[in-house]
C-alpha cells in the first residue's frame, strides 16, 4: 500500500512538471500584432484544423480573386477623372482669362458648373473610398493569414509534424503572399485615382471660391456710375445690322446653353416628362368626377378646386415646371430664363380665366412687362435702345404696383384674401425699388437699375406662380381627402376641415420661404443674409462652465414645438384611427396613450437638450440639486405625476368613467399628467390633482359596466290590495324598454305607512339614461294606478278639539251658536 502511494506521489510530480514545460511553451508561441487599431494574438492551428482552414480559406480567396478581375466601374471612373482633369484645368485657364470680361449671369452659371463639378467628383470618391476600404480589409484578413500559417508551420516543424503538411503550408504561405501583393497593387492603383479626385475637388472649390469673389467685386459696382446719364446719350442702337448680329448672336448662344443642358440632364427631364403625363391623367380623372358631383354656388372652396382641375393641362404643367427649378439647382441662367417663359404662359392663362374682365388690363401689362423684359436679352446693356427699353419696363411696372396700394383701384376691391393682403402690404417696397431703378437708370447706374427692375419683374412673376401651384396642391390634396380610402379614416371624417387648413397654411408658408428666397437672390444679397444669419446663430454665451448659443436655443424651440405636434398627432391618430378598429380592454388604449406621449416628450427633450448643444453629461450635480429642489418644493407635482402614472396602469378610474369624489360628482374626461378633468352634470369642468384620486375615497359608478339600479317607492291608501298593487308596478317596470332584464325588476312591500301602504320597486338600466327611465316608469305607475282606480293617499291626521272660548266660536261658527263643533 505504502508502494503504491509513493508511486502516485512520483507520478504527480512528474505531471506537474510537464505541465509547466507545456503551457510556458504554448504561451511563448503565440504572436501578438497590432492591426487597424485592435491587439490580435496569433495562435498556431492544431493538426487537425488545418484542412478545414485551408477549406474556408479557399473559399474567402476565390472572392477576393473576384475583386482583382478588371473592375469596369473602377476603369471607367479613371478614364472619366483623367478626361475631368484635362477639361477643368482647360476651364480654369479659361476662366482666368476672360475672368474681367464675364457678365453678372455668367459668373453665376459658371459658379453653378464649379459647383456642380465637386458634387459629381465627391459621388466619385465616395465610390472609390468604398473599393479601398474592402481592400484594406481583405490585406488585414490576409496579414492575419499569412501569420497564422507560419507560426503553424514552425510549430509543426519542430514537432517533426508530417513532411506532406509542411509542404502544403508551404504553398498557402506563399500563395497569399502573392495575393497579399496583388492587392497592395491594386489599392495603389485606387491610391492614385482618389488623389486625383481629391486635386479636382481642390481646384473646383478653389474656381468657385475666385469666381464668389467675382460677383462679390460685381455687386460693389452698383453704386458705380458706369454710363452716362440718360440725357448725355447719342443714339446709335436702332442700326438694323447691328440689331440683327445682337439677336443672332444671343439667340444662337443661348439655343447651345439648353441644347447642352438637355442632353446633360436627359435622364431627370425624361422623369419630368412621365410625371406630367401622369398628372395629367390624374387631373383629368379628378376633373371628371368633379363635373359629375354636385357642388353649391356658394362653396368657394370646392369651386376653386373645380376650376383648378378643370385645367388638367396647364396645372400640371405649371407643377412640373416649378419641379424643374427643385430637380435642378444647377441650371445656367438662361435655363432659367427658359424656364420662367414657358411658366408664364400656363400661369397668365389661368389668371385670365380666374379674373373679371375689368382687371384683365393689368394682365395685359404683365405681358408687356415680361415681353420687353425678353427684349433686354437682343440689346447690348449700355446701349441708349436697352435703356429705353429698361425705363419703359419701370414705368409699366409702377403703374400695376401702384394699382395694387392705391385702395381705390379694382384690385383692391375684386381680389382679397390672406395672400393679396400680403401682396397689398409688400407692393410699396417693390415699387419703393422701382422708383430707385428709374433714378440709377437716368444718371447712369446701369447696372443698378437692371439689378432692381429685374429682381421686381421675377418676383412678381414667381409669386403668381407660387400662388397657382399652392392652389394646385391645396386643391389636389383636397379632392384626394374625399377618396373612398380616406373618407373611411376617423382622422379625416372627424378632423377634415381642420387638417385641411393646416396643410393649407404649411404650404403657403413654405411658398412664401420660397419666394422670399428668390427675392434675395435676385437682388445678390442671398448669400450675405445667409451668412449673417449663420453667424448670428453661432453667436454665444457662457454661463459658468456651460456655453448657450442663440441657434442652439432656436433648436431647443424648434424640437420642442415639433415634439408638441408629433404628440397631438400620435394622440388623436391612436384614440381615433388605430385604438377603435383594434379590440383591447376598456382603459387600455388610454394607457397606451399615455406612455407613447410620455415617451416622446422625454426624448424630445433629450433631443432638444442635445440640439441646443448642452452637454448632459455636466448635468449630474445639477440632477442632484433638482433632485433634492423635488424632495422639498416639487413634491406636489412630483406626487400627482407618480398618481398620474398609477391610474394609468392601475386604471381604477378610466376617461368616460363617472365618478365621485368628495361633493364632487361628473364624468372623466381626460387624465393628464399633473392633474385629470372631471365634467360635472351642471357643465363645469373642475380640475382635480391627480394625487386627489389616488389618496382619497372615489366611488366609481361606472368602473366594472354602466349598469345602475334605480328604486322607486309606491304609496297607495289604506284599503288597497297588496298583491293587486305589487304586481301592477312589477309588470309596469318589466314592460319598460329601457329596462334591463338580467337582474330583471322586482317589487317588495315595504311596510304600513302612517298614512299609506308603501311599496318599492327597484330596476336596472343603463347609467347615461337612468334618470330618464325613472321618469317614465314612474309615470307609468301613475297612470296604471289612476286606471286601476287605487288611490294614491297623502299625509293626513284627525284634530279634535274638546273646548275653545265662545268669543272664538261665534267668530268661527256665526250660524251655529253654543253647539260644539269638531272639525277635521
Amino acid at each position: 500500500m505504502a508502494t503504491k502511494i509513493l508511486y502516485l506521489k512520483h507520478l504527480i510530480i512528474i505531471l506537474l512538471i510537464f505541465l509547466s514545460g507545456i503551457l510556458p511553451a504554448q504561451n511563448k508561441d503565440n504572436i501578438f500584432i497590432t492591426n487597424s487599431g485592435d491587439t490580435i494574438q496569433i495562435k498556431p492551428l492544431l493538426l487537425s484544423e488545418i484542412s478545414t482552414k485551408i477549406e474556408e480559406m479557399s473559399i474567402r480567396i476565390n472572392k477576393i480573386n473576384d475583386k482583382l478581375k478588371p473592375d469596369e466601374e473602377l476603369v471607367k471612373l479613371d478614364s472619366i477623372i483623367l478626361y475631368k482633369k484635362e477639361f477643368l484645368e482647360a476651364e480654369q485657364k479659361k476662366t482666368n482669362e476672360t475672368l474681367d470680361q464675364l457678365s453678372l449671369q455668367k459668373i453665376e452659371d459658371i459658379v453653378k458648373k464649379w459647383k456642380a463639378n465637386i458634387s459629381e467628383l465627391k459621388s466619385y470618391r465616395t465610390i472609390v473610398t468604398k473599393k479601398a476600404e474592402g481592400l484594406e480589409s481583405d490585406i488585414e484578413y490576409l496579414s492575419v493569414s499569412i501569420k497564422t500559417w507560419e507560426l503553424t508551420n514552425k510549430i509543426i516543424k519542430e514537432q517533426k509534424g508530417p513532411a506532406e503538411t509542411q509542404k502544403r503550408i508551404k504553398e498557402e504561405i506563399a500563395n497569399l503572399k502573392s495575393l497579399e501583393k496583388k492587392i497592395r497593387k491594386k489599392q495603389d492603383q485606387i491610391f492614385i485615382i482618389q488623389n486625383n479626385i481629391t486635386d479636382l475637388i481642390l481646384l473646383s472649390d478653389k474656381m468657385a471660391g475666385v469666381l464668389e469673389q467675382e460677383q462679390l467685386n460685381w455687386q460693389s459696382e452698383y453704386f458705380r456710375q458706369d454710363s452716362p446719364a440718360l440725357w448725355n446719350m447719342s443714339d446709335t442702337t436702332f442700326q438694323r445690322s447691328r440689331f440683327e448680329d445682337n439677336f443672332s448672336f444671343t439667340f444662337k448662344g443661348n439655343f447651345r446653353t439648353i441644347e447642352v443642358f438637355i442632353q446633360n440632364y436627359s435622364g431627370k427631364l425624361y422623369f419630368q416628362l412621365f410625371i406630367f403625363i401622369v398628372l395629367i391623367l390624374v387631373f383629368y380623372l379628378f376633373h371628371r368626377k368633379l363635373e359629375s358631383s354636385e357642388i353649391a354656388d356658394d362653396d368657394s372652396r370646392m369651386q376653386n378646386v373645380r376650376f383648378i382641375f378643370r385645367h388638367y393641362f396647364s396645372s400640371p404643367l405649371i407643377f412640373t415646371i416649378l419641379l424643374s427649378l427643385w430637380i435642378h439647382p444647377d441650371r445656367p441662367g438662361t435655363v432659367t430664363e427658359f424656364l420662367v417663359l414657358i411658366l408664364f404662359i400656363p400661369s397668365l392663362n389661368l389668371y385670365f380665366k380666374m379674373i373679371s374682365k375689368n382687371l384683365r388690363i393689368y394682365m395685359y401689362a404683365v405681358i408687356g412687362i415680361f415681353i420687353v423684359d425678353e427684349l433686354q436679352l437682343f440689346f447690348s446693356v449700355n446701349m441708349l435702345s436697352s435703356r429705353i427699353v429698361l425705363l419703359i419696363q419701370a414705368i409699366l411696372s409702377f403703374w400695376v404696383l401702384y394699382s395694387l396700394i392705391n385702395v381705390k383701384s379694382r384690385i383692391r376691391t375684386e381680389l382679397k384674401g390672406k395672400w393679396w393682403n400680403f401682396v397689398y402690404k409688400t407692393a410699396p417696397v417693390f415699387l419703393l425699388l422701382l422708383i430707385v431703378s428709374v433714378i440709377a437708370n437716368l444718371f447712369g447706374y446701369v447696372s443698378l437699375a437692371i439689378l432692381l427692375s429685374g429682381n421686381v419683374i421675377i418676383s412678381v412673376l414667381y409669386g403668381i406662380a407660387l400662388s397657382i401651384v399652392s392652389g394646385i396642391v391645396i386643391s389636389f390634396l383636397i379632392v384626394l381627402s374625399q377618396t373612398k380610402f380616406f373618407q373611411s379614416l376617423n382622422l379625416i371624417k372627424n378632423h377634415q376641415e381642420l387638417i385641411e387648413k393646416r396643410i393649407a397654411l404649411i404650404i403657403r408658408f413654405y411658398a412664401l420661404f420660397l419666394w422670399v428666397r428668390s427675392v434675395l437672390r435676385g437682388l445678390n444679397i442671398y448669400n450675405q443674409v445667409s451668412n449673417w444669419l449663420s453667424g448670428l446663430l453661432a453667436s454665444s454665451w457662457e454661463i459658468g462652465t456651460v456655453t448657450i448659443s442663440f441657434g442652439g436655443i432656436i433648436n431647443f424651440l424648434i424640437v420642442i414645438i415639433i415634439t408638441t405636434v408629433i404628440v397631438k398627432i400620435f394622440k388623436v391618430l391612436l384614440e381615433e384611427e388605430i385604438f377603435p378598429r383594434i379590440d383591447l380592454p376598456r382603459g387600455v388604449p388610454g394607457t397606451i396613450s399615455m406612455v407613447v406621449r410620455y415617451f416622446i416628450v422625454g426624448w424630445g427633450i433629450y433631443v432638444a437638450l442635445e440640439a441646443a448643444g448642452l452637454d448632459l453629461s455636466s448635468f449630474s450635480l445639477l440632477a442632484g440639486a433638482l433632485g433634492v429642489g423635488i424632495g422639498f418644493g416639487l413634491q406636489n407635482i412630483v406626487a400627482n405625476f407618480i398618481s398620474g402614472l398609477i391610474l394609468a396602469f392601475e386604471r381604477p378610474i378610466q376617461n368616460g368613467d363617472t365618478i365621485e369624489v368628495g361633493t364632487l360628482m361628473g364624468d372623466v374626461k381626460n387624465i393628464g399628467v399633473r392633474a385629470s378633468t372631471i365634467r360635472t352634470f351642471d357643465g363645469s369642468e373642475v380640475i382635480v390633482p391627480n394625487s386627489n384620486l389616488i389618496t382619497h375615497e372615489v366611488v366609481n359608478w361606472t368602473l366594472s359596466d354602466r349598469k345602475r339600479r334605480r328604486d322607486i317607492p309606491v304609496s297607495v291608501a289604506y284599503g288597497s290590495n297588496p298583491r293587486e298593487v305589487l304586481a301592477l308596478i312589477d309588470k309596469i317596470a318589466t314592460d319598460h324598454p329601457a329596462v334591463l332584464k338580467n337582474p330583471k325588476p322586482w317589487a317588495t312591500f315595504e311596510g304600513f305607512g302612517e298614512s299609506s301602504l308603501n311599496f318599492k320597486v327597484r330596476f336596472w338600466v343603463s347609467f347615461d339614461i337612468g334618470l330618464t327611465v325613472k321618469s317614465e316608469v314612474a309615470m307609468g305607475i301613475y297612470d296604471a294606478l289612476q286606471e286601476a282606480g287605487i288611490e294614491i293617499p297623502f299625509p293626513q291626521q284627525d284634530l279634535h278639539i274638546k273646548s275653545f272660548d265662545p268669543t272664538i266660536q261665534k267668530t268661527v261658527f256665526p250660524k251655529v251658536p253654543g253647539k260644539k263643533k269638531e272639525d277635521k
